[in-house]
């Protein structure tokens, strides 16, 4: 799952079953109505339905307020970093990283080598290319990766503390059943079968900025039954517990930039109560969902993420980790 940038300013959580955002669906809020300056010539209906309006923006306003008020540091995450393991790139500066000249997002113009081009599905080939390093990794433990300059530039999650084995293999088995269900109850067109990240369907929700947009917006979806299977995903309880550790990773890790990403948000949510986030636990606008059936993306940059932050990924489904469903960074 992938929690990402979803537009210019504002950012997202993906999963794989990848933080950014296009055809996607809720229904748009109806305007508000001035009741004060409402002709004398409303029915009775349309003043009813305007008293109804005011009170469900009141109602969502304070649903933002209580969502801001009940954030905080999760227990489990702080003994899940006191345990992580630190890997230090000697070669890797970050602040060398192609970025645009306003620093806010990366520099698409940047190219990428022809050669990774060539030959990313090939592992053992891709493992020889200069400047990159096979690591093996357990899936389990947490390793924080930093630059030349002590800066922390990733980290791999692992598993939350106190979860490791069939616990958390039980999370993933569900999650994995629920984001398989959606894709079986979902239509796609031929374009959204086809991607600018690969060859897999996908779905966004959230909110998010930019393609045009004077305000943030929400993502949508059409079709009923793509609606209700976007929805049903979004309510399963392991989705918002990967959600909630994706989350609390980044707040322990990348708190500076968490803060802004929560900060931003309030002030968003506050401002314009009928946008709503796909989870109570999260800082990220919006998420993208690949829907497969397989999920893997060639050599790309996204420049529409923010360059100095980070996106959340959460790969599953039934893959030898030791052959396929790597990271390249």
């Amino acid at each position: 799952m992938a929690a990402e940038d979803a537009g210019e300013p504002l950012d997202d959580g993906e999963v794989e079953f990848e933080d950014d955002i296009d055809e996607e669906v809720c229904v748009e809020p109806v305007p508000p109505i001035d009741l004060y300056n409402n002709l004398p010539s409303a029915s009775r209906n349309d003043r009813k339905y305007a008293k109804l309006t005011k009170c469900s923006r009141a109602k969502q306003a304070a649903e933002a307020v209580e969502r801001i008020m009940s954030r905080g540091v999760k227990p489990f995450v702080v003994e899940l970093a006191k345990g992580a393991l630190p890997l230090e790139l000697e070669d890797f500066d970050a602040s060398a990283l192609p970025v645009s000249s306003s620093g806010w997002n990366a520099n698409s113009r940047k190219k990428l080598s022809p050669g990774l081009q060539r030959v990313w599905k090939n592992l053992d080939t891709l493992s020889t290319l200069s400047g990159l390093k096979l690591l093996r990794w357990d899936g389990q433990s947490c390793i924080v990766l930093i630059d030349a300059h002590d800066r922390i530039i990733a980290v791999l999650g692992g598993v939350p503390h106190g979860s490791q084995g069939k616990e958390w293999q039980a999370v993933e088995a569900e999650a994995t059943a629920a984001v398989m269900c959606c894709r079986e109850s979902s239509t796609f067109t031929e374009s959204q079968k086809h991607g600018r990240r690969g060859d897999f369907a996908s779905r966004t929700v959230g909110y998010g900025y930019g393609n045009g947009w004077r305000k943030p917006k929400n993502y949508k979806v059409s079709g009923r039954a793509n609606q209700n299977a976007i929805q049903e995903l979004l309510q399963n309880q392991v989705i918002w517990r990967i959600s909630g550790f994706q989350n609390a990773l980044f707040n322990t890790f990348c708190h500076k930039n968490y803060a802004e990403y929560r900060d931003t948000n309030d002030e968003i949510q506050l401002k314009q109560p009928e946008l709503w986030p796909n989870f109570r636990n999260t800082v990220f606008a919006a998420t993208t969902f690949n829907l497969g059936p397989l999920s893997f993306s060639p050599p790309h940059m996204d420049p529409d993420n923010r360059a100095s932050s980070w996106c959340a990924n959460t790969n599953m489904g039934p893959f030898d980790p030791d052959k396929g469903g790597h990271l390249v960074l």
